[in-house]
């Protein structure tokens, strides 16, 4: 959709300037009516689609800050369409505010809340729609906001989290990059230089080491050509379709990173579980929504067989035993849940005991991560510095 910008005047005469999302300008007119706003001038029409826009290089919509103002409205028993508005008051136009008006006219035009929010594309995480979908047919809408905000928060603890942890082994790469950079761009061409100007023969090991750098530096455009072709396809494997289902089957087979997103994809997968048995939604239904949540193919292909199962009779630990992904523990706690009938916090129990178990072994990963990456450093730097001082003895030979 385009958006449709025009100055305009309220049944109070008062005028400003709104945007119209809108299919053509005379849909963007259309919704003008209906907002009983009179069209005084067209300012204008930009293709970029609401979903898209950003301030200040910021995204211009906070999803857990919007979830944690909806989710008391609602639970004090507030219309969704007064909590709308309430929130939209609340917020600045290019912070959130143009989002929850257009959630608002959305509902005003007879439009199911679940679509709107999987019209704004990434604004909102997979499950947000999935989610709210159940909700509105359960009749449970607060209840389904109070657990994704318990979600969210969490998402963004973890997130945080990782970011944290990370940081210290990003910079050294980065100065491994750096020093890199350095000697090979500059330092090592100089002194090969000055060796051929004074027709010295350089040693063998400095030649090797010197030949590296001077391949890197001759062909720099290779790498950059990697680097970018490398996003390309990330970039055109985020859209599905065989390059995700390759690019999903190689990061699973990355030692120390594999595990982890099996994970996460599982933590993911037993949350969003928890979250809807929770709230008293059919188990089929459930499975489809957690399946669907999935980031990964491989993994959420594994899980392709359990609604059939579930139809065929089996027990939902059953169904999940065939998944080579589920651990042996998850399985056994949720016959124990299907024994007691509490299957939904069994499953909060064991996305907890996963998550944590995931920040451990990120913690783990990394204290064994950033010794390796200094000693990395360390065993470069030398292997130059010999390389470099090898040189230096050779052309101060008589």
């Amino acid at each position: 959709m385009a958006l449709f910008k025009y100055r305009v005047s309220d049944s109070n005469g008062k005028i400003s300037e709104t945007v119209i999302e809108a299919e053509s300008k005379t849909e963007s007119l259309s919704r003008l009516k209906n907002r009983s706003l009179v069209p005084i001038k067209y300012l204008g029409e930009t293709n970029k689609a609401i979903g898209n826009k950003k301030s200040f290089g910021r995204k211009d919509f906070d999803v857990y800050d919007f979830t944690d103002q909806l989710e008391p409205l609602l639970r004090a028993h507030i219309p969704l369409e007064k909590s709308l508005k309430m929130i939209c008051d609340s917020m600045e136009e290019n912070k959130g505010g143009a989002v929850v008006n257009s959630l608002r006219r959305g509902l005003h035009e007879g439009r199911k809340f679940s679509d709107l929010i999987r019209g704004h594309g990434d604004r909102f995480p997979k499950i947000y729609g999935e989610l709210i979908e159940s909700g509105e047919k359960t009749g449970q809408m607060a209840q389904i906001v109070a657990q994704l905000r318990l979600f969210l928060n969490r998402s963004k603890f973890i997130k945080n989290f990782i970011m944290n942890v990370t940081m210290y082994p990003i910079i050294i790469i980065f100065v491994i990059f750096a020093v890199m950079n350095i000697m090979v761009f500059f330092l090592i061409p100089k002194i090969s230089e000055q060796t051929e100007n004074m027709g010295k023969e350089l040693p063998q090991f400095t030649k090797i080491v010197f030949g590296i750098g001077g391949f890197f530096k001759d062909y720099w455009y290779i790498t950059v050509a990697l680097i970018i072709g490398v996003f390309i396809f990330v970039r055109i494997a985020k859209s599905g379709g065989r390059c995700k289902v390759i690019l999903d089957s190689f990061l699973l087979k990355i030692p120390l990173i594999g595990p982890l997103i099996v994970d996460a994809e599982i933590n993911r997968f037993t949350r969003t579980l928890s979250i809807l048995i929770q709230s008293h939604v059919h188990v089929l239904e459930s499975v489809r929504i957690a399946t669907n949540v999935l980031n990964n193919t491989i993994i959420a292909n594994s899980f392709g067989s359990i609604q059939a199962d579930l139809r065929g009779g089996d027990k939902l630990s059953s169904a999940m035993k065939k998944s080579s992904f589920v651990p042996k523990i998850v399985f056994q706690m949720l016959q124990v849940g299907e024994e007691t009938g509490s299957i939904g916090q069994i499953l909060q129990e064991v996305a907890e005991q996963r998550e944590e178990l995931f920040q451990n072994r990120v913690k783990r990963m990394l204290t064994i991560m950033e010794p390796a990456l200094i000693i990395g450093l360390a065993v470069i730097i030398l292997i130059i510095v010999i390389a470099i001082f090898l040189a230096i003895m050779k052309t101060n030979e008589i």
